[in-house]
């Protein structure tokens, strides 16, 4: 309960800090397990929800644009020898172009990313060199409208069991990576305090006092653009309650009575 207590208590609470850096035991692995999950759990539904309204809004008209694709011993072949746009719904922008009729990447392809012919599949990105993989060690396989669409229905309902393990693997490698990361200014600050402090109360410090930040940009995530989070808000946030919580820490005299 003490570690859920922190969540909300690292925003104003010197009591908090004193009691993670003298009692708290370990580098904190417990509360950055709990913070990560939070993050892994709003990461899955953002997710998820995106999925489904691709599938259901998007995915259609796309689908639709597919001829049945057939590879049988490392080649290609569509129902006719033609080539075949497929268009982005909205701005008809090319997605795709397959024609099995064509072995060679066509010159005029332009910014298309995908290319099927009918040996190999070609991947484009601007500014990259493309990427070629062949059809050789394709013995049969073939793909069809209704087999596209049920692939992205699974994916559309099992899909927040799927990426959550994953997304929380993530976030708890990242968090870990900033913990570690910002420990480094708290333990710099250290250096001229008679009191004494171990890299692992520095660790499960950093780890509390970067909550803030961390919850913050949370929340903004969920009602504003991911683009509109400023990583120097982020910063400027776990730069500020590190500070606090290493005063904290080297002040054990201070009344903490006020404010908690």
């Amino acid at each position: 309960m003490r570690f859920l207590n922190a969540l909300w208590m690292s925003f104003y609470s010197r009591h908090l800090y004193r009691e993670v850096f003298e009692q708290w035991r370990g580098i904190g692995l417990v509360f950055i397990f709990i913070l990560s999950l939070i993050q892994a759990i709003v990461a899955t539904s953002q997710i998820d929800a995106q999925i489904d309204i691709f599938v259901r809004d998007y995915a259609p008209a796309l689908v639709s644009q597919l001829p049945q694709l057939t590879i049988h011993d490392g080649l290609a072949s569509t129902p006719e020898p033609k080539p075949y746009d497929i268009l982005e719904p909205q701005t008809s922008k090319r997605l795709a172009l397959i024609n099995t009729s064509l072995e060679q990447t066509p010159k005029d392809l332009g910014d298309t990313p995908l290319f099927i012919g009918k040996t190999s599949f070609v991947l484009t990105n601007p500014g990259k060199e493309a990427q070629t993989f062949e059809f050789s060690k394709a013995r049969n396989i073939v793909i069809e409208q209704i087999g596209v669409f049920r692939v992205l229905k699974f994916i559309s309902d099992w899909g927040a069991i799927l990426f959550f393990p994953i997304l929380l693997t993530f976030q708890t490698l990242v968090f870990m990576l900033e913990v570690l990361f910002f420990s480094l200014f708290a333990l710099i600050s250290f250096r001229t305090s008679p009191v004494k402090a171990t890299y692992a109360s520095m660790l499960r410090l950093t780890a509390v006092a970067l909550t803030p930040a961390t919850l913050f940009s949370l929340i903004l995530t969920v009602f504003l653009p991911p683009d509109a989070i400023s990583s120097f808000t982020y910063v400027l946030l776990a730069v500020g309650y590190i500070t606090y919580a290493v005063y904290v820490a080297k002040n054990p005299e201070k009344d903490l009575t006020r404010g908690d």
